[in-house]
């Protein structure tokens, strides 16, 4: 069974019950269907929604949702979704995780793949500080100049890698953007970390105007 992703992204994303209900419909069509003696598993999709919601407001967390779709029912199934005020597109399977450094700041994106249109969509996942732990070969030479009784009294805290991440909404930057430019959609054959630095380059330098 084919699989793809459902995407769901904006600041005005639907309740998750109503999001619910319309998973069990769909559902229950499959399970009718599956009683079925001409019953062919090769005429569904399986459709996992996912959302990306790009408003300052909490929201609650959000399991995503999956269920059989049939071929012909998929564009009246995407119809629904489309009639909420957000942006909607099915994609594939397929994504990449971009990062890129500015200043002492990591940035963490996600980039979903479209199925329909030759295109891909970025977004801002989080942001952290870089690892300002001792590098692995000063480590090293530390260590063969640290007698070893005095090994149990180094703070290994300070060694360590720092893997501290933040929300990317705590950003003031970030909380400055309009909606529309917190996300970005690109050419399929873009090299995603480059469109990813061109980007977030981009809306730092804009959300700090």
């Amino acid at each position: 069974m084919e699989k793809l992703v459902l995407l769901m992204y904006g600041d005005l994303l639907p309740p998750h019950q109503h999001i619910k209900r319309i998973v069990d419909k769909y559902i229950r069509y499959y399970l009718n269907d599956k009683k079925k003696e001409d019953f062919n598993e090769d005429k569904y999709v399986e459709i996992r929604i996912e959302e990306r919601y790009l408003g300052l407001k909490q929201r609650e967390w959000y399991c995503p949702l999956i269920t059989p779709i049939k071929y012909e029912f998929l564009p009246r199934f995407k119809s629904i979704f489309q009639s909420f005020n957000c942006g909607i597109c099915l994609c594939t399977e397929n994504h990449e995780h971009p990062t890129l450094g500015i200043g002492d700041l990591e940035y963490e994106g996600y980039c979903y793949y479209m199925r329909d249109d030759k295109k891909k969509i970025l977004f801002l996942e989080d942001y952290g500080k870089q690892d300002d732990g001792i590098e692995i070969d000063a480590l090293y030479e530390k260590l063969s100049n640290q007698a070893i009784s005095n090994l149990n009294h180094l703070d290994w805290n300070n060694l360590m890698p720092k893997n501290e991440r933040h929300s990317v909404e705590s950003q003031e930057w970030y909380r400055n953007l309009p909606v529309e430019q917190r996300y970005k959609i690109v050419n399929a054959n873009t090299e995603t970390e480059i469109a990813f630095k061109q980007w977030l380059n981009e809306i730092v330098q804009t959300g700090k105007k």
